[in-house]
């Protein structure tokens, strides 16, 4: 048996994406993971700096991972 301890097994994973980002997209291979499609609406495309500019995003970390 592993002498190691695994801590963040039950940690919950979210994926932020949007389908205007290129480099992006949903994650179907991991487990206890949700995917967010962030369906930013301002661009025609965009990049993963755009996420740091998004109210919404920080809304949903805090309400997910501190309340």
């Amino acid at each position: 048996k592993p002498c190691l301890v695994r801590f963040l097994d039950d940690i919950k994973w979210r994926n932020y994406y949007d389908h205007k980002d290129y480099v992006s997209g949903g994650l179907d291979y991991y487990d206890k993971l949700s995917n967010i499609d962030c369906q930013f609406k301002s661009k025609e495309f965009i990049t993963h700096s755009d996420y740091w500019e998004c109210d919404n995003f920080y809304k949903d970390i805090i309400r997910n991972y501190f309340l």
